[in-house]
């Protein structure tokens, strides 16, 4: 079932105030270690694109997806010589390329590029893994759950953010001793309250509460990477 999508700007306050104002580190999680600067820039760029995009910042936005191109083919370069696994790499040259392509489809989705950049983040999960072998893969969902859950509610499809909510409690539930032991109780209370609200905003219909929610989710996702 789907509802009228809530209003552009009035999501773009709450997800600029969750992001920082513009800072990419926030947004993006490229706070995390152990990972080699190309793959750090790719999620860097991508996380900004995606900020952009959804505040709306058209010619700045256009302008990112070919600096995310550009980050990878360094990345790509670096992760083929390690031995990363085919299919992880794989996976961000196929989110690259529907990044470059979703610029076509601003006119008819004005989220279509923001969805776009943040599954470039979600697909370098497995490089991070590779490189980060000790980390949960499920660690890495986390923010770019709570980034669609925002965008669910932005596109007011509840169907998808119910969903979603669901793929959130057991990315969770996989990681939250790892969690708890790494970034102590206050974090891990701290998501289990905000996997509790994405339940209930999406129980309530409420979609431009769920957006807050996801955003200040994200951040929480964000403060977590940082600490593993």
């Amino acid at each position: 079932m789907r509802r009228q999508a809530t209003s552009l700007p009035l999501v773009t306050l709450g997800i600029l105030g969750v992001l920082g104002c513009g800072t990419v580190p926030t947004s993006g999680g490229p706070a995390l270690q152990g990972l080699p600067p190309p793959l750090q820039r790719v999620r860097a760029e991508a996380a900004a694109v995606y900020e952009q995009a959804v505040a709306g910042s058209d010619e700045v936005a256009f302008a990112g997806p070919p600096r995310v191109e550009e980050a990878w083919r360094e990345a790509r370069r670096q992760a083929e010589r390690d031995g990363a696994p085919t299919g992880a790499v794989d996976a961000v040259a196929a989110a690259v390329t529907a990044l470059r392509w979703s610029v076509t489809l601003r006119d008819d989705d004005p989220l279509a590029m923001a969805r776009a950049a943040n599954a470039v983040l979600g697909a370098t999960a497995g490089l991070v893994s590779f490189y980060r072998p000790g980390l949960p893969p499920d660690t890495l969902h986390l923010d770019y759950l709570q980034r669609e859950l925002a965008l669910d509610g932005l596109a007011g499809d509840l169907a998808s953010a119910a969903a979603r909510a669901r793929e959130l409690e057991q990315a969770w539930l996989a990681v939250r001793a790892h969690v708890l032991a790494t970034g102590g109780p206050q974090r891990a209370a701290a998501f289990d309250a905000s996997v509790g609200a994405v339940r209930e905003a999406v129980a309530a219909r409420d979609l431009e509460r769920l957006v807050r929610i996801a955003n200040r989710g994200a951040a929480l996702a964000a403060d977590i990477h940082g600490t593993l």
